[in-house]
């Protein structure tokens, strides 16, 4: 199942719209002082992740995920990370897994504002 809720962007663009980020698809906003919290879930231990960092910064880095609790589906090991951002930026994330299957997700204050799992391609953007 995909689903993707689009946030509002302000300022010259439509309500709905999405903003590119270099590298990373469907890039949302976070407004300043927001908690943005980002998860990835796999198949495989070691994975490449990039997101947009608290300070806007692309990040791209190899990491070894966590086992998860029994009751998960085939995606068993999971990262995440949370921060704080102190201005209105940009907001996105990305797995690769060598394995085929993988998720990605973005909270914003708490609120799901992005999902993808990805079956058969070990690959998910958010």
């Amino acid at each position: 199942m995909n689903k993707t809720m689009r946030a509002l962007v302000v300022g010259t663009a439509v309500a709905g719209a999405v903003i590119a980020a270099p590298g990373v698809a469907d890039a949302r906003t976070a407004g300043a002082g927001s908690t943005v919290h980002y998860q990835w879930t796999s198949d495989s231990v070691g994975n490449q992740i990039t997101y947009i960092g608290k300070d806007g910064k692309q990040i791209t880095k190899q990491v070894r995920f966590r086992p998860l609790p029994v009751g998960f589906s085939r995606e068993q090991y999971g990262y995440s990370t949370r921060f704080r951002v102190t201005k209105r930026q940009n907001i996105a994330a990305r797995i690769q897994s060598p394995q085929i299957y993988a998720t990605c997700s973005i909270k914003v204050n708490g609120k799901q504002v992005a999902y993808r799992r990805a079956l058969q391609t070990g690959a998910a953007r958010c």
